[in-house]
């Protein structure tokens, strides 16, 4: 009989137990919920006093009232099922209980997920110092704005094809090296100081424009056909060499004077025109018959031996 009793004594005291111990909790957090709905209620009408109406939804105040009324109503619930041992409320306030915390873990897991992406919106200048990496990822364009050498830095690639000109000016040799085409438009001189090479191939008229010197040792060939006098000029031996016609054709003297043998065989009456004593000493056959007078005036020997018959007709 007496294991009876202390069975029910002891079911007793663990009812009453977990009914206060739901009661003081519920309680607490209902005193709580109906401080932090008075503490946002007293905030919006001092916000509406000074009118400040922008971001009414995202406004502390609002979202104090909000909060403060959950938590006010659901706590409320908690009170009276514990007290009135009402199972309906009771299972309303333990789902309520449950949906809450479904979403909080929810909200963290989230917040955990996309904290870069929040971040860089929020702070973005905070976010690319801790975190460059990330950032780039996420928003290329605000962070070759913000912080444009890093970003050339860790991706050169994206930070080339958003803005050329900035990573142009930041790294040139590492843009040349990834676009050299993009570089040589916006800034040839700097593409042609450090990788000749490679501009003159991608573009010569435009450094043969800016160098001609460089071009022309690079490739002299290309340099000839582009521009022939400005390569004639700089280097005429190398040209007389390379395309002997048409040096001899835009400057016969500079031609003749360096390689008289070549012209004469090019163009032997420009160049017997020009210099009638080296042409009749290099080939004095072809001198005397392109202009026998002059050959014979100059060099009367040699003439009456190569064709007497010609120079008896003219000097008798």
């Amino acid at each position: 009989m007496s294991t009876n009793q202390d069975v029910r004594y002891c079911h007793k005291f663990s009812y009453v137990f977990l009914k206060f111990l739901l009661f003081g909790y519920a309680i607490i957090w209902w005193m709580i919920g109906g401080l932090i709905l008075g503490i946002g209620i007293y905030a919006e009408v001092e916000r509406q006093r000074y009118k400040t109406l922008d971001g009414l939804f995202l406004a502390p105040a609002v979202i104090l009232i909000v909060v403060g009324l959950l938590l006010f109503m659901v706590s409320f619930i908690g009170v009276l099922g514990s007290l009135r041992d009402n199972i309906t409320l009771l299972k309303v306030f333990m789902i309520t209980l449950t949906v809450c915390l479904i979403l909080e873990l929810l909200g963290g897991i989230i917040a955990l997920v996309f904290q870069n992406k929040a971040c860089l919106y929020l702070n973005p200048k905070a976010c690319l110092y801790l975190n460059p990496k990330a950032c780039l990822y996420l928003n290329p364009k605000a962070c070759l704005y913000l912080n444009p050498k890093a970003c050339l830095y860790l991706n050169p690639k994206a930070c080339l094809y958003l803005n050329p000109k900035a990573c142009l000016y930041l790294n040139p040799k590492a843009c040349l090296y990834l676009n050299p085409k993009a570089c040589l438009y916006l800034n040839p001189k700097a593409c042609l100081y450090l990788n000749p090479k490679a501009c003159l191939y991608l573009n010569p008229k435009a450094c043969l424009y800016l160098n001609p010197k460089a071009c022309l040792y690079l490739n002299p060939k290309a340099c000839l056909y582009l521009n022939p006098k400005a390569c004639l000029y700089l280097n005429p031996k190398a040209c007389l060499y390379l395309n002997p016609k048409a040096c001899l054709y835009l400057n016969p003297k500079a031609c003749l004077y360096l390689n008289p043998k070549a012209c004469l065989y090019l163009n032997p009456k420009a160049c017997l025109y020009l210099n009638p004593k080296a042409c009749l000493y290099l080939n004095p056959k072809a001198c005397l018959y392109l202009n026998p007078k002059a050959c014979l005036y100059l060099n009367p020997k040699a003439c009456l031996y190569l064709n007497p018959k010609a120079c008896l007709y003219l000097n008798h």
